[in-house]
């Protein structure tokens, strides 16, 4: 809603510097991220402040346009595609299937931009940008406050929490999700190659090891024991956790 107006100005080359090199950082931010094997909702974090500078610059230019229909019918279907696509997106993941229908939780959006369509025009500018702003507050509580958090219990580290413990010396073979080093008091010590692992299992045969199925699968499997192994959310890696077989 409030982006076309920077856009438009940057265009005809009368934007301020400050709005071309927000909008030039988030392309940069946000398009690496495109390219990216792992897609996480707090990855482009680092675009926000600029994303907030570029609304900010378009708000004060916008403000004229709050009664065209054009614009909010456009605000209408963008806000209505975040619900249906958290829907399908859940959905399309065996881990978060059941968790699809939370994302009705996020209709407060375009069922906000919906009765404000019906009564913008008895409302000031501001008031109406004091009702987005309220919309977008709901919207925003309820997916970092509720949706989020019910997603990000189903990844690896959580579920595998039952094998290990915080205080735990635990070793990684080559490659591991980095979430790991969030919840343990101890950096993980990296094992490059069979040998280091086995000779480190072999020493204390309690020691156990994350990594990654592939990796895992290549390893001589008959003498450790898989005590879990769970797909890495949005991403395309298994996580496993093993150790040697008694």
């Amino acid at each position: 809603l409030f982006i076309e107006y920077p856009i438009r100005n940057l265009i005809k080359h009368s934007t301020p510097s400050l709005i071309k090199l927000s909008v030039s950082c988030v392309l940069v931010i946000i398009g690496f991220f495109c390219f990216s094997n792992t897609k996480l909702p707090n990855y482009p974090m680092p675009a926000y402040p600029f994303i907030a500078i570029i609304i900010a610059y378009g708000i004060q230019q916008a403000q004229a346009a709050l009664h065209k229909k054009y614009i909010w019918v456009a605000f209408l279907i963008i806000s209505s595609l975040i619900p249906v696509s958290v829907f399908f997106l859940l959905g399309n993941i065996l881990e978060t299937k059941e968790l699809k229908y939370w994302a009705s939780l996020l209709l407060i959006l375009p069922i906000s931009v919906i009765v404000l369509l019906l009564v913008k025009n008895k409302l000031s500018p501001n008031l109406i940008l004091y009702c987005l702003f309220s919309c977008f507050f709901l919207f925003n509580f309820a997916f970092y406050n509720v949706v989020y958090p019910k997603i990000l219990v189903r990844n690896p580290v959580i579920r595998t929490s039952s094998q290990w413990n915080s205080q735990e010396q635990l070793y990684a073979y080559q490659m591991y999700n980095p979430g790991f080093n969030f919840y343990l008091d101890k950096p993980i010590l990296i094992l490059k190659d069979s040998i280091s692992l086995f000779n480190t299992l072999t020493e204390d045969p309690k020691r156990k090891v994350i990594s990654r199925l592939k990796l895992y699968e290549n390893l001589d499997t008959s003498k450790l024991l898989l005590l879990a192994s769970y797909p890495d959310l949005f991403e395309s890696p298994t996580t496993v956790i093993f150790k040697l077989k008694p």
